[in-house]
């Protein structure tokens, strides 16, 4: 069955996918790969890349105009090893090199700002700027979504910011 997505901020909708399910990372399809004609791998990140993963997630956004270098905020979005102990921090892979990532988590634990009993939440998702506009944000929501369902959940949420304005097109 499709497992809904919605988001809130004062731009919200309610949206659906049908995409059925895959393995937990697996390869995606080929019409998702980006630039070098690789695919891209969505997957559990590894203990020894939360550092990465964090970094890439404070580049992404400062390169997006949603986080200034001297927001407090950034230091949250650096510490992907938090979200990681009361959740899963996925990462994409292209070529061996990580090009995005995303945090989950579940109703009622840190890093949940909207999920309700039974749902997921999907934080922080960000593509390295050279990767952007090639899928690779699509396929961490699909994996996203993939972990959600995993886990049992009813539903996929987020929080986008309206400044967020790649955000709004990507769940649109």
């Amino acid at each position: 069955s499709p497992l809904a997505c919605r988001t809130w901020s004062t731009y919200s909708q309610t949206l659906t996918w049908a995409t059925p399910a895959r393995q937990q990372g697996s390869e995606v399809a080929p019409e998702s790969e980006v630039e070098s004609g690789s695919p891209v791998l969505v997957r559990p990140a590894a203990a020894a890349e939360l550092a990465a993963a964090g970094e890439l997630a404070v580049n992404a956004y400062l390169s997006a105009g949603v986080l200034r270098a001297d927001d407090e905020y950034r230091h949250t979005v650096a510490d992907a090893a938090a979200r990681h102990i009361v959740g899963t921090v996925l990462v994409a892979e292209r070529s061996g090199e990580l090009v995005g990532t995303a945090s989950m988590s579940r109703a009622g634990l840190a890093f949940a700002e909207i999920a309700l009993p039974g749902e997921s939440e999907v934080r922080m998702l960000a593509v390295t700027p050279t990767a952007w506009g090639h899928g690779v944000a699509d396929e961490l929501v699909r994996g996203a979504m993939d972990h959600a369902r995993a886990e049992g959940s009813t539903a996929l949420v987020c929080c986008v910011v309206d400044s967020n304005v790649p955000a709004h097109r990507l769940y649109a």
